[in-house]
């Protein structure tokens, strides 16, 4: 594979680390939406979605973008099968953003607008789950692993992770009640998050369970980064638990890394296929010019995106109090 093509692939696993991180505190957040008990706390969280969500989409019109024009062959390799779960997440993407933007409409609305967002949310992340579970599933032996089990664990990781992430993001910008509900909730998360990971893992080590080989050097890496994550995942715990519920430095930090770790464990499992008969690099654009106009392209969009993320959460870098508002 030429230089261009390795350049495009650590710009896409770049965005997706982000995507998975500031669009998973406001999928995150919607999903819990209604677990917060009364109305005066969900409005607290919706308040704080609607100071930053709408930047977070950013990063996976990056993806695509770079998927459409470096990796032509994965629309007609991947995307095929998964068309019905696209439309569902963009229609999902859609009615956030309706649901965010009236949010300050009639009082006896209000409450539908706050239905509408937790709708939208799972509209989100389910048909992203389930992309990536196929996917991966397109990796394993189904006469070792059944799929279905394997899709379902695939499906709540996701969902698991987009929670942690809101619980993060509402433990950071709140105060009193809600951030105390925020450490609670984020413990059974984290401790759901590490049963089905390690469900997850126990099917996968089973022998022949994978269609592909693995070097020596690729299954240690998988290895640490599982190992990683578990240490991520318990320092996250332990924090929560044992930490005055004052910081949330350590918080964030521990979410990006989980993040990271995902998108690293995911393209060491996949890497160089996009599928177990076809390689990315067949799936490449054939004219290297047309890459590397792609990658300069999306490489000075992504620091202006960044810059755009970091001065809203800077301009509301504030705690969210309580509102008097419907």
């Amino acid at each position: 594979m030429t230089i261009e093509i390795y350049i495009a692939l650590a710009l896409i696993g770049f965005a997706l680390t982000f995507y998975l991180m500031l669009d998973g505190y406001d999928v995150g957040l919607g999903i819990m939406l209604p677990f917060q008990g009364n109305i005066q706390d969900q409005r607290v969280l919706v308040s704080i979605v609607q100071s930053s969500w709408d930047g977070n989409e950013s990063w996976i019109i990056l993806i695509g973008t770079m998927l459409w024009g470096a990796f032509p062959g994965v629309y007609s390799t991947v995307l095929p099968d998964h068309y019905i779960y696209l439309y569902i997440m963009l229609f999902g993407f859609f009615l956030r953003a309706v649901s965010m933007e009236f949010q300050g409409t009639k009082r006896q609305f209000a409450q539908y607008w706050r239905y509408l967002f937790f709708l939208s949310s799972w509209m989100i992340v389910l048909p992203q789950g389930l992309i990536f579970a196929n996917i991966i599933c397109g990796f394993l032996n189904p006469a070792v692993i059944n799929h279905i089990i394997m899709n379902t664990c695939i499906v709540l990781l996701l969902v698991l992770m987009y929670g942690i992430n809101g619980m993060n993001w509402q433990y950071m910008k709140s105060v009193g009640r809600v951030k105390k509900k925020a450490v609670l909730f984020s413990r059974w998360l984290i401790v759901s998050f590490l049963l089905i990971f390690s469900i997850s893992l126990w099917m996968l080590l089973k022998k022949d369970a994978i269609l592909i080989s693995f070097s020596k050097e690729r299954a240690i890496a998988l290895i640490a980064v599982a190992i990683l994550i578990y240490m991520v995942l318990i320092f996250m715990y332990s924090y929560y638990s044992f930490k005055k519920v004052q910081q949330h430095v350590a918080t964030f930090y521990a979410a990006l890394m989980i993040d990271l770790l995902l998108v690293i464990g995911l393209g060491l499992f996949m890497f160089p296929y996009i599928s177990p008969t076809v390689l990315i690099e067949n799936t490449a654009s054939p004219s290297p010019s047309s890459i590397r106009f792609l990658v300069i392209g999306v490489g000075l969009c992504m620091p202006m995106v960044l810059w755009y993320n970091l001065f809203a959460y800077r301009v509301f870098k504030g705690k969210q109090k309580y509102v008097n508002k419907h």
